[in-house]
């Protein structure tokens, strides 16, 4: 009769996708009537995949996928810039390939991203190197790969990092207070323009890992970038559309929020939504601050095309605990990784999802075991799957 359901146990007659042995979606509702939300839907693996010997001093790891799998680059003990090939499911394919010399015991600050040329894929290095910036075209079916490129020859510039837009990798890096950019030859990564500035910061203690830039629609990117204000100490995150073709043209409007006070800005990721009108299209920038053990990240929602820098970019939310290390956007919502302090110094993964509307995100699954030291870095998520790398010394839990 009009008013009752034919199965009782429903949760919610008004939702009707959720009922007993419906399917979980990622999306804070409990589908499946049984009082837990997401459950099994967005949670890391439980044993991670062993990759090789990490050398855990400085910055020396990264990983991206497309949808065919992933590659994973990190540096071996004694300088030793490798990359893996990963399918689908994570499963290594083949062994790790050797990229070139990296500095032993320091920052190569990998960065890596997913092409192809020719009807190959590719994965695209950029890192540093003991006389300077280095990027290669690592073919992924184990063929010889083309020689290294050099990029840049000053030792103390950093990569920020490596995008492919439109068939062609951008490489990004920071020499000094100075952001440059420069297109590569998707076939070998040769450079094949000149370094072009596209933002000069004006603080001086903010690292490499406070910048970040994604593609956005075929001919542009998106740089986000930590700063501060040298007169009055405030710090700000920003975020700018830079149109790669016909010509290079930095936004004259980005997006800025102020971060609060007496924070310790520590990184910012970028992420674009998965569909949506290119003149109205938005992206997400989640930015993370503080020292252990308080960390925290919050996520803003940036529309490139909005009239003025303050509408461009608002707060989703409220600051989380945790920082975070890569995220992605599907379009139930944001999925983040975050790392997170434990008990007794030790530290984990965890995923978080947070809807797109004004909410508090909820952690659904986490790593083990924990690790008194842990680097990661996370790649965007393509189907139900995406990948995470990180490294450390696996200690007892």
């Amino acid at each position: 009769p009009e008013g009752y359901v034919a199965t009782a146990g429903d949760c919610d007659d008004r939702l009707p996708a959720s009922f007993p042995g419906a399917g979980e979606t990622c999306d804070l509702v409990d589908q499946d009537c049984d009082g837990a939300v997401d459950e099994g839907v967005l949670a890391l693996s439980p044993t991670p995949t062993m990759l090789g010997e990490y050398d855990e001093v400085g910055r020396n790891l990264a990983v991206a996928a497309d949808g065919a799998g992933a590659a994973a680059v990190w540096v071996r003990p004694g300088g030793v810039l490798v990359t893996q090939r990963l399918d689908a499911t994570g499963a290594p394919e083949g062994g790790p390939i050797v990229i070139g010399a990296a500095p032993v015991s320091g920052d190569a600050i990998p960065r890596v991203a997913l092409g192809e040329s020719g009807g190959e894929r590719h994965a695209y290095v950029l890192w540093r190197t003991d006389d300077g910036l280095r990027a290669r075209a690592m073919r992924l079916d184990g063929a010889p790969s083309p020689a290294a490129a050099r990029i840049d020859v000053d030792t103390l510039s950093r990569p920020t990092d490596l995008v492919v837009v439109g068939g062609a990798p951008y490489a990004l890096w920071q020499r000094g207070q100075r952001h440059y950019l420069r297109a590569l030859s998707p076939t070998d990564a040769a450079p094949v323009s000149q370094e072009a500035l596209i933002y000069e910061s004006r603080a001086t203690d903010i690292t490499e890992s406070g910048a970040h830039a994604v593609a956005f629609g075929s001919d542009r990117i998106l740089f986000g970038v930590l700063d501060q204000d040298v007169v009055t100490t405030t710090r700000y995150a920003y975020v700018y559309s830079v149109r790669l073709e016909p010509i290079l043209e930095v936004g004259a409007r980005g997006g800025r929020f102020t971060l609060p006070g007496d924070v310790a800005p520590r990184s910012i990721h970028l992420a674009v939504d998965p569909d949506g009108d290119p003149t109205r299209r938005s992206a997400h920038a989640f930015v993370g601050w503080g020292e252990r053990p308080d960390r925290f990240t919050q996520a803003f929602r940036f529309v490139p095309a909005a009239p003025s820098a303050t509408s461009a970019i608002r707060p989703v939310g409220a600051p989380v605990e945790g920082l975070v290390i890569g995220a992605s956007l599907s379009e139930a919502g944001a999925e983040w990784c975050a790392l997170e302090e434990e008990p007794a110094d030790r530290e984990t993964l965890r995923l978080r999802h947070q809807p797109f509307a004004d909410v508090a995100s909820s952690s659904v699954g986490s790593t083990g075991p924990s690790m008194p030291t842990l680097w990661g870095a996370s790649a965007p998520r393509y189907g139900q799957t995406g990948f995470v790398l990180f490294g450390g010394r696996v200690t007892p839990t």
